[in-house]
């Protein structure tokens, strides 16, 4: 074998193996992911968050559909399916693509702050996302300040919540970048179906 020959089959395995952490998901890894959730809500008469019916799913990101917004995206949509929920609409949107009023339950998950630093063997993640919940479609109130004023019409009935989460993850071991995204998305996935699933029965 001559040394181009040799250099070429160098060349080719080093393009497989970074082809592989990009692409592929697979991962034998160590991670440890810690933070927080805060959580208003408002409800008035009747209302309450019903997840056997219709929702539209929105994920807001200032980055677009990027990899952990996909699985994002993914994971909640195959998360109400399990609860029993219908996604009438689920769509990657800016900020400013959301209207004020949608015909159904609307959850907004926004994605926009985040700090990700991936390498094979390490990666880390400092992630504040925030959940918007609306049972009549009513989601004009969204904010991201604090404290959450929620300004309703006296009339209006319903349930409206507002969840701020904050993750910080540091993984060790042989991960692919896919395998990584995947395993932020469901981090947050997570708290925001636990925090609808623990605030349905609000009266």
């Amino acid at each position: 074998m001559n040394k181009r020959t040799a250099l070429l089959i160098l060349a080719l395995v080093l393009v497989a193996v970074v082809i592989a952490f990009v692409c592929l998901d697979f991962n034998e890894l160590r991670s440890e992911t810690t933070g927080d959730i805060k959580t208003a809500s408002l409800v008035r008469g009747q209302a309450a968050i019903n997840l056997t019916d219709g929702f539209y799913v929105f994920i807001v990101s200032a980055d677009g559909d990027d990899g952990i917004v996909k699985e994002l995206n993914k994971t909640l949509i195959s998360m109400l399916n399990e609860l029993g929920a219908e996604c009438v609409g689920a769509e990657i949107l800016q900020d400013d693509e959301l209207t004020d009023s949608y015909d159904a339950q609307v959850l907004v998950v926004d994605l926009s702050e985040r700090d990700v630093s991936y390498m094979p063997f390490y990666a880390t993640a400092n992630l504040t996302a925030f959940s918007f919940y609306s049972s009549n479609g009513n989601i004009s109130w969204r904010t991201k300040e604090d404290p959450v004023v929620m300004i309703m019409a006296e009339s209006e009935e319903g349930l409206w919540m507002r969840s701020k989460i904050n993750k910080i993850d540091s993984t060790r071991g042989i991960i692919s970048l896919k395998a990584y995204e995947k395993h932020l998305a469901d981090e947050i996935a997570k708290v925001v179906i636990n925090e609808l699933e623990k605030h349905k029965n609000i009266e």
